[in-house]
Formats: C-alpha cells, sequence, structure tokens
C-alpha cells in the first residue's frame, strides 16, 4: 500500500519525448507494490517491464529494503488511447494532479503500468486519497522509445519516481533528467543493459526503506542543510 506519493510532477523534456517525473522530495510505499500491466497481448515490452521490475528489486534488496515490485497481472489493452491522450496533454497544461480516470475506478492494484500505442506524452501521476498511482509509457515505435535500450530503460526510470527518486545530473547513470541535458537517447545501447543508479541514490533508498539500525546511521551521517 502506498504511504504517500509525489503531489507536484517535474517536467522532462527532449524532441519527440517528454516525461513528467517524480520530484526529489520523496516518500516511501510499505510492503509489496501491487501491479496492473495494461497492454496488447503481443506488445514486445512487456519482457521489459519483468526486467525492470527485476532491477528494481535487485536495487531495493541491496539496500536492505522490506519493499518490492510485486505480483503483476496483465490485461489487454482496452480501448484507452483517448482517454490517455486527454490526460498527457492535461499535464502539458498544468502540474496539477489529474481527475482521476474513470477506467481505474475498478482497479484494485496500486500501480497501473500502461503500455500505450499512442504517440503521447509519457506521464507518472498519483492519487494520494485513493492510494493509486498510473505509469504511461508512449509508442516505442516513436523516436527515440525507437533505439535500441531505450524503452527499457525509460521505463526502469519512471519506476525510480514511482520509490521517490529524483533526478539527477549524470548523463551515464538512469535517473537523469531534467534540468540537466540528459536525453531519453543516452539510454541506447547496442548491448540490452539498465544504466546504474548512484551511490546517493543507493543511499536514499536505504534511508527510505532501510531496516531501523540502516536507517539510524544513515540519517546520524547525513550532513545538515541548515
Amino acid at each position: 500500500m502506498i504511504r504517500r506519493l509525489l503531489k507536484t510532477l517535474l517536467v522532462m523534456s527532449a524532441p519527440g519525448f517528454i516525461l513528467f517525473a517524480a520530484p526529489a522530495s520523496p516518500a516511501p510505499w510499505n510492503g509489496a507494490i501491487d501491479i496492473c500491466l495494461c497492454a496488447a497481448v503481443d506488445d514486445r515490452r512487456i519482457p521489459l517491464v519483468y526486467e525492470a521490475i527485476r532491477f528494481w528489486n535487485a536495487a531495493l534488496a541491496e539496500a536492505g529494503a522490506p519493499l518490492q515490485f510485486g505480483a503483476v497481472h496483465q490485461r489487454p489493452l482496452s480501448e484507452l488511447e483517448a482517454a490517455l491522450t486527454q490526460m498527457s496533454a492535461g499535464k502539458l497544461r498544468s502540474h496539477e494532479t489529474l481527475p482521476y480516470p474513470s477506467f481505474m475506478g475498478d482497479m484494485e492494484h496500486d500501480l497501473l503500468i500502461i503500455l500505450s500505442d499512442a504517440d503521447i506524452v509519457s506521464f507518472t501521476e498519483h492519487w494520494e486519497e485513493r492510494s493509486r498511482a498510473v505509469i504511461v509509457i508512449k509508442s516505442d515505435k516513436v523516436h527515440p522509445l525507437s533505439l535500441p535500450n531505450v524503452t527499457r530503460n525509460v521505463i526502469a526510470h519512471e519506476m525510480g519516481h514511482i520509490i521517490g527518486l529524483g533526478h539527477n545530473s549524470d548523463e551515464t547513470r538512469l535517473m537523469c533528467g531534467r534540468p540537466a541535458p540528459c536525453r531519453p537517447e543516452d539510454f541506447a545501447s547496442s548491448q540490452p543493459r539498465f544504466l546504474p543508479l548512484t551511490e546517493e541514490e543507493k543511499n536514499l533508498l536505504r534511508r527510505l526503506y532501510g531496516n531501523s539500525e540502516e536507517q539510524a546511521e544513515l540519517l546520524s551521517s547525513t550532513p545538515s542543510t541548515e
């Protein structure tokens, strides 16, 4: 279940691509994040979602976190494109939380991941009062997601925001983004791979989700901002 997520969304943009991302003021989840994956039954990106889940569960385990991305419940992609286009356009106009969409009304899961077939703006949204969140990924037939290895890392990047990570300024790292001059093209690779996390991000995961002794040690060693 979600304790609290992020109310304000930052924007990472590039030609043909915009990613709405969580700010660097994270709030943790509890337990397992139950996922509903909505995609066409033959969508070639489905295995990439499972790869991203394994990537993050390994990172969370390394941090000693009692949190994991949990069970995945797949369902076919319904007639959602018109609604998703409207939502993505709404995120372009405002950073305010979007109205809760009717297609999520009967969803019992914590997180809905939608692999869209449309050339829309990829976005993440959360409705704290409903304990629900959504990640929408644009078509991988459109640049730059059509480049090899990019979609894999975009999915993982979005999931990083869901668990509380913000952007960094290192184009060789997974969570690089605005205002740094990072672009999704930086994810491109002839070899399937995830870009790594920074040591600061690993420490943040430990502070957020590690056991109480680890949290106390890390918090006591964090420099004061005053």
